[in-house]
């Protein structure tokens, strides 16, 4: 751990450099992992894991890849594309996966400081219920940095009538 930042540098091993939450998190409607990731080399994955006490990525029910200046998106040790989408090697990115209610989640990125993110999937894969969160290096450095765990509550309504600026606290 450095500036508060926290490096995992791969030994060309799936499962043998990793950092995974210790508590479990629940499914719920609006549950995220959110993370400002930079990537100096070719394969590590970030996201949720099952609570297997295995840690490599083939138990990441979802899970975006960093491989060769790409992003893929891995469900369980199943390649589900390349999204379409690059990175660029010790550049910083955020991303995102939020959970589903019941099944699946929606992946998403940007680069750091960008004000819209990108949907890079949209899967129905998946109905486990409890997950640790982070990632598993292969090679290369991952850096992960402002970690948030987004939890599920509820979502207030507001409606505003006419134009103009409202108040909202």
């Amino acid at each position: 751990r450095q500036n508060d930042e926290i490096a995992v540098t791969g030994t060309n091993s799936w499962g043998t450099t990793y950092l995974f939450s210790k508590e479990t998190y629940a499914r719920a409607k609006g549950m995220a992992f959110e993370a400002t990731v930079k990537q100096s080399g070719d394969d590590a994955m970030v996201g949720f894991k099952n609570t297997s006490t295995t840690f490599q990525y083939n138990q990441m029910p979802y899970a975006i890849y960093f491989y060769h200046g790409n992003l893929y998106i891995y469900e369980d040790g199943n390649n589900r594309g390349d999204t379409g989408y690059d990175y660029s090697y010790n550049v910083w990115y955020d991303v995102r996966i939020e959970l589903k209610p019941t099944s699946g989640a929606l992946y998403y990125y940007r680069a750091t400081g960008s004000p819209t993110w990108i949907l890079l999937y949209d899967s129905n894969y998946n109905s486990d219920t409890s997950f640790k969160r982070g990632m598993d290096v292969h090679s290369g450095t991952l850096t992960i940095d402002n970690l948030k765990e987004i939890a599920a509550g509820p979502t207030p309504t507001y409606r505003f009538y006419g134009l103009g600026s409202h108040t909202v606290s």
